[in-house]
């Protein structure tokens, strides 16, 4: 997947036929390319109330990689209950990759290939999206089969319809997707000031240990946030608390923090506390 910061919005509405792991899906016949691959193996570790083992599926299948929208993450979506679904009391699993031909996409093809030679190799390579020719001639060269069918769409919408159909009869639960394949960049609106406190910004507190220093401050009307410090030249510790007018803790040090942060054996500089309120 890739690193970009969701942002779904409601524009078209995606019928995935999710749910993998909460409901059984029907699947469409019993095609030669849905053959399974080996027993049933254990996994390490098993959701309660889910079964017990799982049957790996001779297949793969590869989504496109598009950096410039968000259809190929919407149809890699989509495409989780191609790759993994309950049925008959069985869990079937099979890779689902997003296709970037870095070396780690193809050692794990690679590596899937060769877990399935005992049982006769992989039967079926699903191709979703634009996925490029000299990437499609790799992966059926690695698999040893031809990617088909290959699944295209003009939205994330049309693609998930068309896996629907590809595997399932019907499903007992559809989840719905707000999301929008192409998302404008956001607008941002930002600015600074500077207020000074009513009282000095700056001022000198004496107190005597044991015991606490009270310390009050009214910031302008119109801050934001308060953001303070808090220092002085011993390697004493001191701990703060932040109160709002009615009383309420709003921000508060520990011990163990701020044990380390006076010690000349831990740090170079003594480390004042620090403050932050909305």
């Amino acid at each position: 997947m890739t690193s970009r910061l969701h942002k779904p919005l409601s524009i078209l509405i995606v019928t995935l036929l999710l749910a993998p792991l909460v409901t059984p899906f029907v699947p469409v016949g019993s095609p030669p390319w849905r053959e399974l691959a080996r027993t049933p193996v254990q996994p390490d570790h098993v959701a309660a109330g889910l079964p017990d083992e799982f049957t790996a599926l001779r297949r793969a299948t590869f989504v496109y990689n598009d950096p410039s929208s968000y259809m190929d993450d919407f149809s890699y979506i989509a495409a989780v209950p191609t790759s993994v679904f309950f049925h008959g009391g069985s869990q079937y699993v099979s890779p689902l990759i997003k296709v970037d031909g870095s070396d780690s996409e193809r050692w794990f093809v690679e590596d899937w290939a060769e877990y399935l030679e005992p049982d006769g190799g992989a039967t079926q390579a699903i191709g979703i999206g634009p996925i490029s020719d000299s990437a499609v001639e790799d992966i059926e060269e690695e698999l040893g089969v031809p990617m088909y069918p290959m699944i295209s769409g003009y939205n994330s919408t049309d693609i998930a319809a068309q896996l629907a159909l590809l595997d399932w009869d019907s499903s007992d639960v559809a989840v719905f997707a707000l999301a929008e394949d192409i998302l404008p960049p956001p607008t941002v609106t930002s600015g600074s000031d500077t207020f000074t406190f009513l009282n000095s910004a700056l001022a000198p507190y004496t107190t005597t240990v044991p015991g606490p220093a009270n310390i009050t401050f009214v910031p302008h009307s119109t801050a934001m946030w308060l953001e303070g410090t808090v220092d002085w030249a011993t390697q004493d510790l001191y701990l703060h608390e932040l109160k709002d007018p009615n009383g309420n803790i709003v921000d508060y040090s520990v011990e163990s923090q701020v044990f380390f942060e006076r010690s000349p054996a831990y740090v170079g500089t003594l480390v004042p506390l620090h403050f932050w309120y909305p």
